[in-house]
């Protein structure tokens, strides 16, 4: 699985309504560890909440197929943009989401197969 993330920093300027996420809040409801160029700066070793692989693997792959899983990932994306007005970001992932029922799906510049 992998994941298509824009990079926009969106999910780390929301931790604040995120219980588990709560540590990291600087007060404003932006992670402590979000750099300036909008990058995690302990992606590394980032908390187990913050990775989508991981959690799917671990919490959601017993509830949710990967299909729905990140669908349901990138809804949450794509409604962050909209309310940022980041509409080139939103065209990106909304194409990102009604490709996941394609056979690829492009990634950099590789090619992923997505699978139910």
């Amino acid at each position: 699985m992998v994941y298509p993330c824009v990079k926009c920093g969106l999910c780390c300027r929301n931790v604040g309504i995120i219980e588990q996420l709560r540590e990291f809040d600087n007060g404003s409801g932006i992670c402590v560890n979000l750099t300036q160029d909008k990058l995690c700066g302990i992606y590394v070793s980032r908390p187990f909440f913050c990775n989508v692989v991981d959690m799917y693997k671990e919490v959601f792959r017993h509830h949710l197929s990967e299909h729905e899983y990140l669908k349901r990932n990138l809804e949450v994306c794509i409604e962050l943009n909209r309310q940022a007005r980041n509409f080139e970001n939103r065209e990106t992932l909304q194409k990102a989401h009604a490709d996941i029922g394609n056979v690829l799906y492009r990634t950099g510049n590789r090619s992923v197969m997505l699978k139910d």
